[in-house]
C-alpha cells in the first residue's frame, strides 16, 4: 500500500507498506530528510526487504517482523516523524494509494476526475 504526502511541492510517494508473511515498510525520504536519524535502515540492515523491493529502491526501509512481532507504536511514531520532516502538515496530507500508485519502479499519477482519499 503506497502512501503519498501532500507537501508544498506536490504529493510525492513517501512510504510503501508491504505485508505478506512479514511487515516491510519502504521510505522514499525527500532530500534534506535524515531518514537514518528517524530510525530507517538500508537493505544491508534489513536484508529480508531485498525480496520485496530489490537492493536499491527504496533506499530507506525497515523489516518489522512477522505476525505478533511488529512494534506498532514505534512504527507509527517513525512514520509520523518522517511525514512531518517531509513537510506533511496534517493527517489529511497523507494520501493512501487512491490518487497515484507505485507500479514496477514507476510513480504513476492518474489525472482526470477523482476524489481525494486523504
Amino acid at each position: 500500500m503506497p502512501f503519498y504526502g501532500r507537501t508544498g511541492g506536490g504529493a510525492p510517494l513517501l512510504f510503501d507498506v508491504e505485508c505478506g508473511d512479514r511487515l516491510s515498510i519502504g521510505c522514499f525520504a525527500p532530500d534534506g530528510v535524515d531518514a537514518a536519524a528517524l530510525g530507517w535502515g538500508t537493505v544491508a540492515e534489513h536484508p529480508a526487504t531485498a525480496s520485496v523491493w530489490g537492493d536499491d529502491d527504496p533506499v530507506w526501509r525497515v523489516e518489522a517482523g512477522g505476525p505478533g512481532e511488529p512494534k506498532g507504536r514505534a512504527l507509527a511514531e517513525m512514520l509520523v516523524a518522517t511525514a512531518r520532516a517531509a513537510g506533511v502538515s496534517e493527517p489529511a496530507g497523507l494520501i493512501v494509494g487512491g490518487e497515484a500508485e507505485y507500479v514496477d519502479g514507476y510513480d504513476v499519477r492518474y489525472y482526470g476526475l477523482g476524489l481525494p482519499t486523504g
